[in-house]
C-alpha cells in the first residue's frame, strides 16, 4: 500500500460503462426489499422514488440508507447489517460447507446478485484440496462500490459482514476480495477470508466520497492516506497489510 503524497483517485478511473444498469422487476423488488430492511436498521428512509423514473433511482436511495447506516460506530456497522440479512429467509439450510454447495452458490450468484453489485461472471479456482472448484465470482465493477464512493462502506457493510454472515451464521466459507484501482470484486465461496486481503490495495479516500470531509483530518484530505473509515474497520500494521478488525474465521 502506498503512503506518497498524491492527487485523490477518482472513481472514474476505474472507466465508464458501456451502458447503465437498468433493473428489471426482480432487480427493482430486491432493491425495495433491501430498501426497506436497511431503512428499519437506520431508523431513516431515503426520500427517492422506489419506482424508476431514470434508471438507477431506487439503487441510489439504496446507496443513500447504507450512508445513513455507515453512521455507526464499526461494530454497530456490522451487527445492523448481520441483523439485515438476518431478515431475509435462510431455513431450511440445504447448503453445507462442500464443493456442490460452493458451486451451486458460484452458479447462483451472477444472476440473483446483479441488482445489488453488476454484472459478475463464475471461475474456476484451486481448492486447497488439489481440486478445481468453480465457485469463484468475479464482479466486474462493483455497482456498490461505484454508487457508493467509498471505500470504507465497502469494507464496513460489504466485505466484512457479508464474509461473517455466511461464514459465522451459515456455516459457509466466503472470501471477498475487492480492487479498489477497477472496482472488480473476487467472491470465492468455500473459502475463507484473508488476513491480508486488503494488503496491497491503496487505501486512500475517492475523490467523490460524500463522507470524506467527515472521516479525514484536514491536513490529510487531499492525499492518499489510508481512508480513516477504512482503518475503523481494518487493523492497518506498520507493513501494510490489511487485517480485519474481527480475526479471519477459524
Amino acid at each position: 500500500m502506498s503512503l506518497s503524497r498524491a492527487p485523490l483517485a477518482s472513481v472514474r478511473d476505474m472507466g465508464e460503462r458501456d451502458a447503465p444498469i437498468e433493473d428489471g422487476p426482480f432487480g427493482l423488488a430486491m432493491i425495495g426489499a433491501f430498501r426497506l430492511a436497511m431503512g428499519r436498521m437506520a431508523g431513516w428512509q431515503s426520500p427517492r422514488p422506489f419506482v424508476e423514473v431514470e434508471p438507477g433511482d431506487s439503487y441510489r436511495g439504496l446507496v443513500d440508507i447504507s450512508r445513513r447506516l455507515f453512521a455507526s460506530s464499526p461494530d454497530e456497522t456490522v451487527d445492523k447489517v448481520l441483523g439485515v440479512l438476518a431478515q431475509f429467509p435462510t431455513k431450511p439450510q440445504l447448503l453445507r460447507d462442500n464443493r456442490a454447495s460452493a458451486e451451486l452458490l458460484g452458479w447462483l450468484t451472477p444472476p440473483l446478485f446483479r441488482f445489488l453489485v453488476g454484472p459478475s461472471t463464475t471461475e474456476r479456482w484451486t481448492h486447497p484440496s488439489g481440486e478445481q472448484w468453480r465457485s469463484r465470482v468475479v464482479i466486474e465493477r462493483c455497482r456498490f462500490l461505484e454508487g457508493a464512493a467509498c471505500k470504507g462502506m465497502c469494507v464496513g457493510l460489504c466485505q466484512q459482514p457479508t464474509e461473517r454472515f455466511f461464514g459465522e451464521e451459515l456455516g459457509l466459507p466466503l472470501s471477498m476480495e475487492p480492487n479498489f484501482a477497477d472496482g472488480s470484486c473476487t467472491m470465492t465461496w468455500g473459502q475463507r477470508p484473508r488476513a491480508d486481503a486488503l494488503a496491497e490495495q491503496e487505501l486512500g479516500c475517492f475523490r467523490e466520497c460524500a463522507l470524506r470531509s467527515t472521516a479525514a483530518a484536514d491536513q490529510r484530505r487531499d492525499s492518499d492516506a489510508p481512508c480513516e473509515l477504512v482503518s475503523q474497520h481494518a487493523a492497518i500494521t506498520p507493513d501494510g497489510a490489511g487485517v480485519p478488525a474481527r480475526g479471519p474465521m477459524e
